[in-house]
């Protein structure tokens, strides 16, 4: 049997696995823990499919190590739309992005989003 089948029994199942994965990571974000998530597929070849997803990667550049330094910091999030840009700016001045501590209450909070093409890649 392949991995899915018409009834939908296979990816039934690996929703339900999903579904517990996702409480558990709430669980730990609750708890304090800071995390990075990034996204993975089990697609074997090019595709154009906008519900696959991806990661947004807020990188100072396109080399291997802005990247993982982006992603170690927390700089980016998952998505298959919109494109979303979420800083903040602690009562101290402090500004920061997703992934980073910001000192203070928030006092100062623009969002914006925007629709991505998939595979566009695009540098801070």
């Amino acid at each position: 049997m392949g991995a899915s089948s018409k009834s939908g029994t296979a990816n039934g199942a690996a929703t339900a696995r999903n579904e517990l994965s996702l409480q558990l990571w709430y669980r730990w974000l609750n708890q304090g823990y800071r995390m990075v998530g990034t996204r993975g597929s089990d697609i074997h070849r090019p595709t154009n499919d906008r519900n696959a997803g991806f990661d947004i990667v807020y990188a100072a550049d396109l080399s291997e190590s802005a990247i993982l330094e982006a992603i170690r910091a927390g700089h980016l999030y998952l998505s298959s739309r919109p494109r979303l840009v979420l800083t903040g700016q602690g009562s101290d001045g402090v500004s920061g992005m997703m992934g980073d501590l910001v000192p203070g209450a928030i006092r100062r909070n623009p969002r914006s989003w925007s629709d991505v093409t998939a595979g566009e890649i695009t540098c801070a």
